[in-house]
């Protein structure tokens, strides 16, 4: 005897309500358990803002002491601390002590301070330089990537200025003080596609502008600025003039260089390159990046270059930034993991820089006469950048 429809559709419709029934409940248990959570955990945090807040560094240790406790202590509190790991940290002193004269004695922490300041600024002269065949070699950064091999085959780094602030006597802050409002130092530097620091020139007043300190540089042998031969060059921004050996960006008001400028836009089409000399401009800018790469790891791993202590005389001033470069060229020459430059290698990486600079090339004074050495320079240095930019346009 079959079973009327009815009944059959009865019975599951109960089973649906009772089933929805159990559901609802579940579902109102698990509110009811998320609230109390909620409650619970409010409660906890505001106890927990009610209770003094308990140092995390509390080590009593002082002197020698307290040093080796860092050393033999947690590896991650000696680069938090130092800005170091702790076998870099171990090898720079062994350095300093061994080829710099940098003794034990004692005395004053402040002596102690300049007379290890006096021994990084003997291994700056001996660390900050190209490397000896940095005028033969294809870099192996543009050899093993399409995208600048071979067009910047001849590239060997990047030039460009930034500005670390500075304390000054009120009487001499105008002539320190620029764009940003408050005084700085300019100094100008190169790098290699390594990240390596291979000149550095400090301790220029904020208004300085970058084409004079360029254009002293060149003109001062003592100075020591790398000068590459033969077909070779360094990539410059639009602040410098393009000379041989320099090679800089297309310049006008129509043209753009900058990497966010060809971010800027609603389509693609918006965003993208247009023509020969925007193309360029745009690989050159990528290309010159890591300057702004170099910079960027360099600044923020010593917290002393965002404010200078107002104590330090403008010239320690001066020596703590050349100092800190040549610590940073230390590190990265050593090898080990770093976490600042491996950050900086991502291509996500962006760089946070407190830059001041003017990117028009106009100067004033003597160095507007421009020799005609200095021109048929441009006129070679004209030429490669057309050359390179044909060759970009052939290869997309």
């Amino acid at each position: 005897m079959e079973i009327p429809n009815k009944y059959v559709n009865s019975d599951s419709e109960d089973e649906n309500n009772d089933s929805n029934e159990e559901d609802w409940l579940d579902d109102e248990k698990r509110f009811l358990l998320l609230c109390g959570l909620v409650i619970k955990g409010v409660m906890v945090v505001h106890n927990m803002m009610n209770i003094p807040r308990i140092p995390c560094h509390t080590s009593c240790r002082t002197g020698n002491i307290f040093i080796q406790e860092i050393l033999n202590g947690h590896p991650r509190r000696c680069y938090e601390d130092f800005r170091l790991h702790v076998d870099v940290f171990k090898s720079l002193c062994s350095d300093l002590r061994m080829h710099y004269n940098l003794k034990e004695t004692r005395e004053t922490i402040h002596r102690h301070f300049h007379r290890v300041l006096r021994a990084v600024l003997k291994l700056s002269g001996d660390i900050i330089m190209p490397k000896a065949n940095y005028n033969d070699e294809v870099p192996r950064q543009l050899l093993n990537n399409s995208r600048y091999y071979p067009m910047f085959k001849d590239c060997i780094g990047a030039i460009d200025g930034t500005h670390v602030k500075a304390s000054v006597r009120e009487h001499e802050q105008a002539k320190y003080i620029g764009r940003k409002g408050y005084a700085t130092q300019n100094i100008m530097a190169a790098c290699d596609f390594n990240m390596c620091f291979t000149f550095a020139w400090a301790g220029w007043e904020g208004t300085a502008h970058d084409t004079r300190i360029f254009l002293e540089a060149l003109r001062k042998p003592e100075v020591k600025f790398p000068r590459p031969t033969g077909d070779k060059y360094y990539v410059v921004d639009a602040g410098y003039p393009n000379t041989r050996g320099y090679l800089a960006p297309y310049k006008g008001n129509d043209v753009r260089y900058h990497i966010p400028d060809f971010r800027r836009g609603q389509t693609a089409a918006q965003r993208a390159p247009k023509g020969l000399k925007e193309t360029f401009n745009y690989y050159h800018s990528s290309l010159r990046n890591v300057i702004e790469r170099t910079f960027g790891v360099w600044k923020a791993r010593w917290a002393i270059l965002k404010d200078m202590h107002v104590n330090y005389s403008y010239e320690t001033q001066v020596d703590i930034v050349i100092a800190s470069m040549a610590i940073h060229n230390y590190i990265r020459m050593k090898g080990h993991f770093d976490e600042a430059f491996n950050k900086a290698q991502q291509e996500s990486y962006r760089p946070s820089r407190d830059v001041e600079g003017n990117t028009s090339i106009r100067i004033n004074g003597a160095q507007e006469d421009i020799t005609t050495r200095r021109r048929q320079d441009d006129m070679y240095m004209s030429s490669v950048r057309e050359r390179i930019a044909k060759n970009i346009m052939q290869s997309i």
